[in-house]
Formats: structure tokens, C-alpha cells, sequence
């Protein structure tokens, strides 16, 4: 699903100290991986005083669990017509939670799915709104506080503190996660609520001292769908909370319902903040999507080949980073840093390359808020395989000398180096694209597209991003109206969007050439660079609608 606030377009507004938060979560973050470490789902029985019965929960226990490590835990809570096993079955929380583990996205955490309703016979069979069930939802507080999470911390390897305990829910489940977390701040200090139902307590009722609240939490989560009839429960809430200047995150989803399509987004949202040291609500760095980020990967015309002119070294806007891909002494610049992006962007002594004008352009065309990032890994003269991360290693083994001094650069390793520094990127900013020069070296190769399409989907699998959400742009090879050299490469490469259907090709047409036929000119790498950036203009400029 989509998340935003405007249509394509992702805004991270502050509010005071409210927080309007946005992701788009990638194609398939809730599909199981064959090939991944999983977390392990079991059955817990406790007794409870507090309804005088045995009761039981379902429990998460992360991948690569040990006994001899200490956890925070997260009680993860259902709605009014479920019960321990609702979020298992419809929400399948594991898989969610494997697979951002599997990124690395999450603090190691045991997750607690209660049945949040407190009497001797909790089925969710018969009338769920009678009287007696309705207020078995409320007693569960004393359950849980009394029974559940005691017995959690005698039996688990768990941190014991509220600074490790956090508390969320859905629908009912939300209410609960309301008034349970935000009336214990000495037990909760991360609290979410999801799409919260109509037992939500009055905001003045919930946090009737807002300075304690402010001092206390590490984290609330406020999010519902603008579908949803029961959005003024979390409106009112975050109102409130924003009256008196509580620092929270308030989503409100367009298009979203009271249902697992919004449950289990923003699980996958709230679950990447929790139990973080960086995540204090006020001072938390978060990825800033004004901040539009682009990947460059290739061979020689994508790494620089002309010689950097000096007007290509003035006026380059604060507002254009490049982050450095490799230690560079000579120009003041460290590996995973950003900087003003003067030339060159992409090795330390590389040359111009259309990134420098695609950016620049960007800049000139956008509103003054964005700022535009790149990212630059290439090495002149390979092939696609170098950036097969299954057989870049057999393809180095075969690789010329004067190319392995440069792929040594990158550790032996440029696409593990690309993914290394986009991940650095995106605690920043948001990937908006990638945009590849390469093919004089793949020259004939009719599965050139097929290898092509292997590495950008390898890469959004990496790095958490959305195929539809994140266009590649291929530029063509020196044009046959200049005698390229690789020309023929350029059929080939205009098949690139029947294989990936988010792919573009950028046209070399007219753009003038040095003697070798394969490099263009620097006046040329300037008006390819603008090609790029027109084309994704027409991809991503954004189109403000008031929602």
C-alpha cells in the first residue's frame, strides 16, 4: 500500500513536536523468504489471578534467539472480533517481522500476542459486543499487568524495564494500547495504537499531565486510514496531543479501511523504531523524504570519462550531495559522507558523468525544498555481471589487471559497496531512482535485459525498495548517428523496458563523441545528464493534492 499525504508523493511534515510520518512499503514485505533466518512462533500458558483460570498467548521469539541474550518485548494486541490468533492469521506478524530482520531494519525484540479479552471463556464466539465481553477488554490491564508480563519476565530472557517494553494494537486492541500504555508510563515507554476504537479514553483522560507523557515517552504511534469511520478516535487523540505539544507520529493513510491491509503496514513501520537509542521522539533523525536519493551504477560513460572542465567545478548548489563511495584524502572526503556535489562523483579521480547535470538540473527544477543526493559506483570497461552479487566473484577472477585495481576500490565488491552506501543514504533520505550506464561491454548480448533486470530487483530486495515505486533509467551507448562504436548495444538496450516494466531508456541521439566512439564528449555528458533528469522529472515531480 502506498503511504502518503499527497498523490505521488511522499511528505514528512513536523507539526510542533507531531510528526507526520510516511513509507511506501515494498512489494512483498508481508510474503514469507524460503532463503532467510526465521523467528520462531509458540504457545505460552499462563495462570492469571486476575480471571482465575489458566490463559493463553502466542509468542515470537526472533531469529537467532538465545537463552543467554536479554530482550525488550513488545505486546502486540488484536481487535474486538479476535483473539491470541488474530494477527497470526490474517496479519501473519512473523513474516513480517522475519523479513525486516532479514534487512537488517529491526532491534532483536520478543513479541506477545495476548488475548486481550479477560474472562474464563474468551472465544470470540456469540455476541462479541455483550456487556460481559466488552468489559473483559478493559479488565485485561490488571491481566496484563499483574499476570502476563510477570510471567513473560520469570520465564524468557527479556529486559525488565519499561524503556524495553512497548505496547501496540489494532482496532479494540488499539483502545486497549491507548489507555493500557499511556496510563502506565512506568511500564510502557514505546506505545501504538492502530486504527483505535471507540474504548479509547478521552484525550485528557489519557495523558492528563502532558509534561510527564513528553518526559517519559520514547515513543507513540497514532495511525488510521482516512476510510476508517472510527478516525476521530486517533483524530481527537493526536489534536490533543498536538494542543500541548506531546511529541508523537500521527498517519493518517488515504485510501486506507479498518483492515489487515492498514494493520499490517503499520506494523512494518512501528516495528523499525522500537527499541532504539536514536528513536527519542524530538531528537529522532528520520529519513527525510524531501530528500530525493539516486543510485548510479555502470561502466566508463556512468564513472566519468571526460575531463572535468572548470565550469563544471561553479555553482553547483548546496542543495546536490553526492555521498562518497571510498575514502578520498586528496579531496577531504570520508567513505559514507555527503558532500556539496563538485565533481568528480564517483572515484577519486574519475571524470565528469551524467549524474553531475542529471543532478544539477533536478535541483533547478524542483521546489527549493528538495534536495537531491547521488550515489556513484562504476568501474570502466566491465560487464553486468561485475554487479551480480551471486558471480561478480567469477567474473573478477577473469578480469583484467588494470580493471581489478579499480574493482579493488570497492573491496572486491562494487555491488555490495552500492547497497552498503544506500543504506547509509536512506536513514537520510528516500531512494527515488536508479539510473544505470553500461552495455559497450555486453555488447550482443540478447539477455543483457534479463541480467539487468537481476540486479535491479536484487537491489530492491536489499534495500527494502517498491519495483513501482523506484524507476531504473538506462542510457544508450554512443548513438549510430555519431559511428558508435557499441551502436548496435542500443537495440538491446530499448528492449530493457519489455523485461522490466519500470524501466526507461534514455536516447544517445546527436550526442557527440570522442575518437574512440565509445565516450562522449563533455558537452555531451552534460546534455545526457539532462536527459536523465527530464525523464525522471516525468516519473516524480510532485503533484500537490489537498486531501
Amino acid at each position: 500500500m502506498k503511504q502518503t499525504f499527497f498523490v505521488a508523493f511522499m511528505i514528512f511534515s513536523f507539526i510542533v513536536n507531531a510528526q507526520k510520518y510516511t513509507e511506501s512499503t515494498p512489494s512483498g514485505f508481508d510474503v514469507s523468504r524460503p532463503n532467510i533466518p526465521h523467528g520462531k512462533i509458540d504457545t505460552l500458558v499462563y495462570h492469571s489471578e486476575t480471571v482465575g483460570t489458566n490463559r493463553r498467548a502466542l509468542i515470537y521469539t526472533p531469529p537467532g534467539y538465545s537463552s543467554s541474550n536479554k530482550y525488550p518485548v513488545l505486546y502486540l494486541l488484536h481487535g474486538i472480533g479476535g483473539d491470541e490468533k488474530e494477527w497470526f492469521n490474517q496479519g501473519q506478524p512473523q513474516v513480517i517481522l522475519d523479513n525486516l530482520y532479514a534487512e537488517d531494519k529491526l532491534a532483536p525484540m520478543i513479541v506477545v500476542l495476548p488475548n486481550g479479552r479477560a474472562m474464563k471463556d474468551d472465544r470470540a464466539i456469540g455476541n462479541i459486543m455483550a456487556p460481559d465481553k466488552v468489559a473483559a477488554f478493559a479488565a485485561f490491564e490488571k491481566d496484563l499487568l499483574n499476570d502476563l508480563i510477570p510471567f513473560v519476565e520469570k520465564n524468557y530472557p527479556v529486559l525488565a524495564d519499561r524503556d524495553h517494553r512497548g505496547i501496540a494494537g489494532l482496532s479494540m486492541g488499539g483502545g486497549q494500547s491507548l489507555n493500557f500504555g499511556l496510563g502506565n508510563l512506568d511500564e510502557f515507554a514505546w506505545v501504538g495504537g492502530f486504527s483505535s476504537a471507540p474504548n479509547t479514553k478521552t484525550p485528557e483522560l489519557l495523558v492528563p499531565d502532558p509534561e510527564k507523557a513528553k518526559q517519559q515517552l520514547k515513543l507513540l504511534w497514532i495511525s488510521c486510514g482516512d476510510q476508517d469511520g472510527l478516525i476521530n478516535f486517533s483524530k481527537r487523540t493526536h489534536d490533543y496531543l498536538e494542543a500541548n505539544e506531546v511529541p508523537h507520529i500521527y498517519q493518517v493513510i488515504p485510501g486506507g479501511y479498518h483492515d489487515f491491509n492498514v494493520w499490517k503496514d503499520n506494523l512494518w513501520q512501528f516495528s523499525q523504531l522500537l527499541f532504539k537509542s536514536d528513536c527519542m521522539l524530538g531528537s529522532q533523525q528520520m529519513p527525510d523524504p524531501k530528500f530525493y536519493i539516486f543510485l548510479c551504477f555502470g561502466q566508463s560513460n556512468m564513472e566519468g570519462n571526460a575531463r572535468i572542465e572548470a565550469q563544471d567545478t561553479i555553482h553547483v548548489s548546496e542543495r546536490f550531495r553526492v555521498m562518497a563511495t571510498l575514502d578520498c584524502p586528496e579531496l577531504n572526503r570520508e567513505k559514507g559522507q555527503w558532500y556539496t556535489a563538485v565533481p568528480p562523483l564517483c572515484r577519486c579521480n574519475t571524470g565528469l558523468t551524467p549524474a553531475d547535470y542529471f543532478g544539477r538540473m533536478l535541483v533547478d527544477s524542483l521546489p527549493d525544498d528538495i534536495r537531491i543526493g547521488v550515489i556513484n559506483v562504476a568501474v570502466g570497461g566491465c560487464k553486468i555481471e561485475l554487479f551480480d552479487k551471486d558471480s561478480c566473484a567469477e567474473y573478477i577472477a577473469t578480469a583484467p589487471s588494470w580493471m581489478v585495481s579499480w574493482i579493488k576500490q570497492y573491496d572486491d565488491n562494487p555491488y555490495g559497496r552500492l547497497v552498503e552506501m544506500a543504506k547509509e543514504a536512506q536513514k537520510a533520505g528516500v531512494i527515488k531512482g536508479i539510473l544505470l550506464h553500461q552495455g559497450e561491454s555486453n555488447t550482443g548480448d540478447h539477455q543483457w535485459p534479463v541480467k539487468v533486470k537481476k540486479v535491479y530487483e536484487n537491489l530492491c530486495a536489499d534495500l527494502g525498495l517498491s519495483y513501482d515505486a523506484v524507476p531504473l533509467l538506462a542510457g544508450e551507448t554512443v548513438n549510430a548517428d555519431q559511428g558508435g562504436a557499441c551502436a548496435s548495444m542500443n537495440e538491446i538496450i530499448d528492449n530493457l523496458p519489455s523485461v522490466i516494466p519500470n524501466a526507461y531508456v534514455v536516447s544517445s541521439k546527436g550526442l557527440a563523441v570522442i575518437p574512440d566512439k565509445l565516450h562522449f564528449t563533455a558537452a555531451a555528458y552534460r546534455e545526457l545528464g539532462r536527459r536523465y533528469a527530464e525523464k525522471m522529472l516525468e516519473l516524480i515531480r510532485p503533484v500537490v493534492v489537498n486531501h
